[in-house]
This record gives C-alpha cells, structure tokens and sequence, in this order.
C-alpha cells in the first residue's frame, strides 16, 4: 500500500492527551501531527468526516493548540478496543499554524 501522505509527520514520545474543545473530556493520545493532520489513538470509534474543536499541550511550547478538525478515518489498532483515527486540520491560527510549520522544519532536521 502506497503511502498518500503529502507531509512529514512529526512522532512524539511523550503520552499528549488531546481533548475535546466542548465537554473538555479527552478524547485520545496523540499519535503524530504535521501542519495538515494529526493522528490519535483512542478507544472512541469516530465516525468519518465528523467535525471537531480540539486542544492539546506539546511540550516546550507555552501557548496549547486550539484546532478545528474533521476525521478522515477510523482503522482499528491492534490492542482490543483502540482505534488509530486520522484528522485532517480545518481551522487553526496563523501562530499555532507557524509553529507546527517550525516543529516540522525541526523533526526533518534532525
């Protein structure tokens, strides 16, 4: 299967939890993320294209991410109830936007 991905995903190794803009319940961990999607692995199986306001902490950056999401798909992961979703970003702020930007140009120099 071929890989469709137009950007590089940054990877993180710390546990990031991802919530929920609206109930402030943590809907996932993230799994990665670029400046056009992210991933999360969770035990919620959302459906398709469902729109969502999500925010999240990365370390080493003050301000959390406040985001606008649609899902594109649901896989399930290989542990019993989780399930690998794949977001693409609608809506984000042109500093939050920079930053992913700069955290990728990061990750491809390393």
């Amino acid at each position: 299967m071929q890989d469709q991905r137009r950007l590089e995903r940054h990877i993180f190794d710390e546990v990031i939890p991802v919530y929920d803009a609206v109930t402030n319940e943590q809907i996932g961990q993230l799994a990665n993320l670029s400046e056009q999607g992210l991933m999360l692995i969770t035990r919620q199986k959302f459906d398709t294209e469902a729109l969502f306001r999500v925010h999240f902490s990365l370390p080493d950056i003050e301000q959390p991410f406040k985001l606008g999401v649609e899902s594109l798909w649901v896989n399930d992961a290989m542990s019993r109830n989780m399930f690998w979703v794949g977001f693409e970003i609608i809506d984000i702020d042109q500093q939050q936007s920079a930053q992913l930007a700069l955290l990728e140009e990061l990750h491809i120099q390393a």
